[in-house]
This record gives C-alpha cells, structure tokens and sequence, in this order.
C-alpha cells in the first residue's frame, strides 16, 4: 500500500510571529548564522521573511497588527550544526528556546521540534499515523521519569513531551512558534486523510496564487499545522479556490 502522505521535501519548516522583526532576524542570521533566503509579502501587508535552516525553512512571520502572547505546544527549536564545538542555547527575542547540538545528538541531523502536549499517545498517533512519520521511541537517558517520545518525518525529529497543563486553545497567530508546515505532493489527498482519522479541520485547501496550495490542521493538542503543496516542488497545482493565508486566532 502506497503512503497517504508523500513528501516533497524531506524536512518540516518552521514558522514564527514576530513584534520585533530586526531584532529576530539579527539573532536567526547573525548569531546563529541562517541565511536570509528571500521576502514574501503574505496577506494584507504582512510579510514573511524565509531563512535557510539546515534544510528546512524558518519562516518569521511580521504583522501590521499587534500579536498576543499566548501559550503554544511549539516549545523549542534544535538545530544540528557541524560546525560547533560544543551545544549551547540561546532564547530569540520572542523568548523562544533555540538549542545547537552536534549533529545526531537524540538522532537529530538537521532540526529537531520540541512539543507539549497533554495527550503523548494521542500526539505521537497525529504523527504517526496522520503525517506518517517513523516512530523512535523515547529519548535515551538514565533517569528513572518518562522521557520525550521521538517521531521523525523525514530528516526533522520531534521530541513530545507530557505536560497536563498544556494549552488546549492555540491561536495561530500570537508571538513565537506557532506552527509547522509539512511539503507534500498532494495537499487535497493529505487533507483527507488527516479528516478521515478525525483530526480537526482548521482551513480547508485553498490555493496562494500560483505560489502554493495549503491547508491546516490542528494536531491533538490544537497546535496549527500547514500542510503546503508548493508549485516549485511539485508543478502545477489544483484547482483550488484561492485566498489569502488565515488570520485565525
């Protein structure tokens, strides 16, 4: 049987709000050395600055209008570098945490995403099953308490953690990471499948132009997920309706 879900890239992106847009790319480009790769203006004058990030793509995201801070299951970025002697961490203006790693430090080659979440079998099924990611199994450590389930989809490996205070409620846009975006080759098929498992609908597949087809879909915890079929990957694109991207919070 052929995968619900076919990628057309083999890493997931990473998208972020920002209040303090020169700040956030100074820290992303210079301090940690992304290159900037290039400005989208989005919907209604907002703009979506896109760096290099180990093969994915850190999409930062600023908005004409103010953004809340509000809670969300993103709770850290990893980022695999062969140039570093030794891991550090390091917050972006957001407070969002950003560690560096050694390449295949808990697996992770490239990016790693950190989520809580209240619900880990629940979670780890979204993935699983909907996103048809491998399971990994939990973190390797020598304490005795229950550690972090691993799920990689493609090269990108993400770390769930149990936390019953998770937010149940997460607006996709408000400050920090707010959201994570899987390439795939056919975002109507993708949709349905992630609908027939009875994970919930928050945008059903439109068309950005010529650009892109997205949707998204929100995880067990409600944490947003993009699910982007884009023509420079794929070709030409269905026919879709057409819109701007969401504005839901």
């Amino acid at each position: 049987m052929s995968a619900p879900v076919e990628l057309a890239k083999q890493c997931l992106d990473v998208g972020l709000y920002t209040a303090a847009t020169e700040a956030t790319l100074a820290f992303y480009r210079d301090t940690l050395g992304l290159p900037y790769e290039e400005l989208l203006k989005v919907s209604k004058g907002n703009r979506q600055h896109r760096l290099g990030l180990r093969g994915s793509v850190l999409k930062v995201n600023e908005s004409r209008d103010p953004l809340p801070a509000a809670p969300s299951g993103f709770r850290r970025l990893i980022i695999a570098d062969p140039l570093l002697e030794q891991p550090d961490s390091h917050f972006d203006p957001q407070g969002v945490p950003v560690d560096r790693v050694l390449p295949g430090t808990e697996g992770v080659t490239a990016v790693g995403i950190v989520m809580a979440v209240a619900d880990v079998r629940a979670q780890v099924r979204f993935l699983t099953d909907g996103l048809w990611g491998d399971a990994l199994g939990p973190v390797l450590a020598s304490t005795p308490q229950p550690q972090p389930q691993r799920v990689r989809i493609g090269t990108t490996v993400l770390f769930i953690e149990e936390d019953p205070l998770a937010p149940t409620s997460v607006p996709q846009r408000a400050l920090g990471f707010r959201y994570a975006t899987i390439q795939v080759r056919d975002v109507a098929s993708t949709h349905r499948h992630l609908v027939s498992l009875g994970f919930e609908e928050a945008m059903a597949p439109m068309r950005l132009g010529d650009t892109a087809a997205i949707s998204f879909v929100l995880d067990p915890g409600r944490n947003w997920w993009e699910i982007s079929q884009r023509a420079n990957l794929t070709g030409a694109l269905p026919d879709l309706p057409r819109t701007e991207l969401p504005t839901a919070d």
